[in-house]
């Protein structure tokens, strides 16, 4: 998303970005937000957002923060109200919203999942640059499942990929970082001793997940993007 908003503003086309976090659970708080990043007239004494301007990309990124219903419908008219000449990406772990699902049974929405984010080997290797022999460009995107971010990670550490195609190390030390701050540190602890039973298995699936005994997990995952087009 962030490279498409970059591309797009480089390009001189009318952008917004917007990142949601715990706080605009609060309509108010969601209310201002959103009127600022994608500067709209002052909708204070309302309970619902003007509609989004025509002819304007936007990317609002980490609706999964959304709890409180009085929240979600909110986001939920703005979305709602694209008009014709405009777009807009939302990027959420879960969907939570199922009025967004009706939407999309109505056309209205686009769910791009994680199976359309996951990168080929072709596009993994312009990612990992040419260094890398076809054979194992695949095997470095096998061990990061196409995670165009993973990619980058990869890209970032070649004597890390040159060991790992040699003798299959563990995780670069940067990305390694990167789980521990921004995953782990945030996830639930239920999750998280969930994700420890699980990484003896060192590669597992959401199918898999869900046909563990039961006790072993309550939840399930997904990461998806939720695309409005006029």
């Amino acid at each position: 998303m962030s490279e498409c908003y970059r591309q797009l503003a480089e390009a001189g086309e009318a952008v917004c970005w917007l990142s949601l976090s715990y706080a605009d659970n609060d309509p108010a708080t969601l209310r201002q937000h959103l009127s600022r990043a994608f500067v709209l007239p002052d909708s204070s004494a309302a309970e619902l957002l003007p509609e989004m301007p025509d002819v304007l990309s936007g990317f609002i990124d980490g609706v999964h923060w959304l709890e409180d219903p009085r929240a979600r419908d909110l986001l939920l008219h703005f979305v709602l109200s694209v008009p014709a000449g405009s777009r807009l990406v939302l990027a959420a772990s879960q969907l939570r919203v199922p009025s967004l699902r009706r939407a999309e049974l109505n056309g209205l929405v686009r769910v791009i999942g994680p199976a359309q984010l996951r990168m080929d080997d072709d596009e993994a290797a312009m990612l990992l640059g040419e260094q890398y022999a076809r054979e194992q460009v695949s095997q470095l995107n096998a061990f990061i499942d196409g995670w165009p971010a993973g990619l980058r990670f990869l890209q970032r550490a070649p004597q890390f990929c040159h060991e790992y195609l040699a003798s299959s190390q563990s995780l670069p030390e940067e990305l390694a970082d990167y789980f521990e701050t921004h995953i782990c540190q945030g996830m639930a602890g239920n999750r998280l001793e969930t994700l420890m039973e699980l990484s003896v298995l060192q590669r597992f699936t959401p199918e898999l997940v869900a046909a563990l005994p039961a006790g072993v997990s309550h939840w399930g995952w997904s990461t998806s993007c939720y695309a409005m087009a006029g």
